[in-house]
């Protein structure tokens, strides 16, 4: 079989077949093989290398320096080009935060995430730092999943002060519907909010923008009240409680119907 022939620059994948303190060991073919130094793994400090492939893994890496007599290539994985976008960097946050949301965030590791969403570890560490930085990402996503279908519900309807109580109740149904849907992420969001400043600040950043996005829209069919801002931020909180009356905590002997009406009406009451 006739050698292949491999030149600076090239992109070509391999498999790991050894990993040790210092680097990790590539087999390209029958003749060639080489060494990623802990240095080419990734931009950020890498503590331990089995977080970033595992043996037995195919990798994508770039060719840096090729030694023809001794068959061996220096090789990187940091410095292969993948852009900061598109449809592989999405799916990992959207699988690695269905993953960690399902499993618990401290359940799952980086290569959990890799292996869950089809990709290799290594490429994660190009778009990511640490799981962490997954998580925040499916954070944002996760809370704009909960604001538009709200959001839309305005938007789409022309209302006013004659009918505003059943599109109230539209937006309670709404947010029940995303919350049921959604709940073990729920619950692992509200867990993660205790612990990590960012994600509450997240939740902070989202039920500024709902409320600020809700005020406006009443503000355009004809409904703005003084402190309007502040009635409405009471409002979110009194829908939060009921949905997670249904959701989480249902009081079989509580009439659900009768709590969200006593919820419309108080809500219209502070909006008159």
């Amino acid at each position: 079989m006739e050698k292949s022939t491999y030149n600076v620059g090239d992109v070509v994948t391999g498999c790991v077949t050894g990993i040790e303190r210092y680097g990790i060991f590539v087999n390209l073919d029958n003749y060639y093989s080489g060494l990623v130094h802990i240095s080419e793994i990734s931009n950020s400090f890498v503590k331990n290398i089995n977080d970033y492939v595992n043996v037995g893994e195919n990798i994508r890496v770039k060719v840096l320096d090729v030694d023809k007599q001794h068959c061996h290539l220096k090789l990187s994985i940091k410095n292969l080009e993948y852009k900061s976008s598109g449809k592989k960097k999405n799916k990992i946050i959207e699988k690695g935060f269905e993953l960690m949301c399902t499993k618990g965030y401290h359940n799952v590791t980086c290569v959990d995430i890799a292996k869950y969403a089809g990709v290799s570890t290594g490429i994660i560490y190009q778009y990511f730092k640490d799981k962490r930085d997954i998580f925040i990402e499916g954070v944002k996503d996760y809370s704009n999943k909960i604001m538009f279908p709200m959001i839309d519900i305005l938007k789409e309807n022309k209302f006013d002060k004659s009918n505003l109580k059943d599109v109230i109740s539209r937006l309670i149904d709404s947010f029940i519907k995303t919350h049921t849907m959604s709940k073990k992420a729920h619950e692992e969001l509200m867990a993660m909010s205790h612990l990590d400043s960012e994600i509450a600040d997240i939740f902070h950043e989202n039920e500024i923008r709902i409320t600020d996005k809700i005020s406006s829209e009443l503000t355009k069919n004809g409904i703005n009240t003084k402190n309007q801002k502040e009635k409405i931020h009471i409002s979110i909180g009194l829908v939060d409680n009921l949905c997670h009356e249904v959701v989480y905590h249902k009081h079989s002997e509580l009439d659900f119907l009768s709590m969200k009406e006593i919820v419309v009406e108080t809500i219209l009451s502070l909006l008159s």
